[in-house]
């Protein structure tokens, strides 16, 4: 009964205060070639308290949801003592989220101004995080919190193929929907439908950003009294290149350009995106009919025609593609129909869809 009650106070101490547990991974040695396997999350808040492991390589074996825990701070890379500057390990391995997810990250500083807030609270020099989706993400900060987003509060490494959605708001500096801060690192292939909510250097996308962005867009509203933007509140518009964001998001400060709704669901408005198909070179982005762009690595199983719901409109593109055996990862398994990737469109896959049908 001791052990019981020691375990639930630390489960209890951990969720109030962000401090924590020590669990092992579900495999791997943490080489780029054996990269440690986070699968649930144990595994993550594993990662999370083992700062030695900050310079090895991860990647996900499925979906994580957090519902349940509420953070302080930052999940991986926080900073101890919570303010400004930076004084904690920057996360500086690899991350590849492999296509999948972490859902309902919830961090609440109870009005404290804790800063670096994110899923990842420091990204350094060298560090990256790729194909990875963090949904549902609620961020609440207060007494001038700074450098906060969903994916993460500072980045000086490389973001690739990511998403967020979910909202940030409190009384916020440099923050945005994916990234508060970026700076000597690279934004590449990237977009955040999050709503922002801040006081200044506040952006669709990312509040103050010096780095390289490229083939990025932001969609959700961003609200700020000072150095707002659809997609960065504040930084170099030399570095930014093909990104763009919804018109009516936020004000065009000149960073990323400003496009209407009819103009985010056409590929035509995307200078320079892969969107194409080709043997061996699958497409960069994949565009929904209706929606605006997404990243084809990171699209919902059963959700084929990639809207976000698994209906009759996801069957019907199943039925075109029936029974074609010629599917590869240069035509996206015939758009995904192929739903085990073993080059052909049967039974199998009908089996899959109907697993996930109408989630």
């Amino acid at each position: 009964m001791c052990w019981k009650r020691f375990f639930v106070f630390l489960v209890f101490n951990f969720c109030l205060t962000g401090l924590p547990l020590t669990y092992g991974y579900s495999g791997g040695s943490g080489t780029p070639g054996d990269p440690y396997q986070i699968q649930s999350a144990g595994d993550l808040l594993a990662m999370a308290g083992n700062t030695g492991d900050y310079d090895k390589a991860f990647i996900l074996t499925g979906n994580i949801s957090l519902a349940g825990y509420n953070f302080i701070g930052a999940v991986i890379a926080a900073n101890p003592d919570n303010y400004y500057p930076f004084a904690g390990s920057s996360f500086v391995g690899v991350f590849d989220g492999n296509g999948y997810f972490i859902t309902s990250l919830t961090i609440n500083t109870n009005g404290a101004g804790n800063d670096y807030l994110g899923l990842f609270g420091y990204i350094g020099t060298g560090g990256v995080v790729k194909n990875l989706g963090v949904e549902n993400v609620n961020i609440t900060g207060g007494n001038s919190s700074i450098y906060n987003g969903g994916l993460c509060g500072e980045n000086r490494g490389t973001i690739r193929n990511c998403y967020s959605t979910g909202q940030a708001g409190g009384i916020l500096y440099r923050s945005g929907g994916l990234c508060g801060y970026s700076s000597n690192g690279d934004l590449i292939n990237c977009y955040s439908t999050g709503v922002v909510t801040g006081n200044t250097y506040s952006g669709g996308l990312c509040g103050y950003s010096m780095s390289e962005m490229t083939n990025c867009y932001s969609a959700g509203s961003v609200t700020a009294s000072s150095y707002v933007g659809g997609m960065c509140g504040y930084g170099r518009s030399d570095y930014i290149t093909s990104s763009y964001f919804l018109n009516t998001a936020g004000p065009d400060n000149g960073y990323g350009v400003a496009l209407t709704d009819s103009q985010m669901k056409n590929t035509a408005s995307f200078v320079g995106w892969d969107f194409s198909y080709s043997f061996g070179d699958p497409a960069d982005w994949f565009m929904p009919t209706p929606g605006y762009p997404v990243l084809p690595r990171l699209l919902l199983p059963g959700d084929i025609d990639a809207d976000g719901v698994r209906n009759f409109r996801d069957f019907a593109v199943f039925a075109y593609y029936w029974l074609r055996q010629d599917s590869t990862e240069s035509n996206h398994y015939c758009d995904f129909a192929d739903m085990n990737f073993d080059g052909d469109v049967d039974a199998v896959d009908l089996y899959e869809l109907m697993e996930y049908w109408l989630e």
